[in-house]
């Protein structure tokens, strides 16, 4: 009994593992990308004038100038 017990814990590991291992990966290529788009545009506001920055309906915008 122990020894079914001991294999049926390595195996729910082995297939457990990976699912988890997959989801990680997936979030953390989410963020990456949301972490690249947010440093994207500091850069465009950086580069751009920042008299043209205007309340928008989600945060920041650039307005006409």
């Amino acid at each position: 009994m122990a020894v079914f017990g001991l294999l049926a814990a390595g195996t729910i590991t082995l297939v457990i593992g990976p699912i988890v291992s997959a989801n990680d990966s997936v979030e953390r290529s989410r963020a990456s990308f949301l972490a690249e788009e947010g440093l994207e545009a500091a850069r465009s506001i950086r580069d751009g004038s920042w008299l043209t920055l205007a309340p928008g309906v989600h945060g920041l915008s650039k307005g006409a100038g």
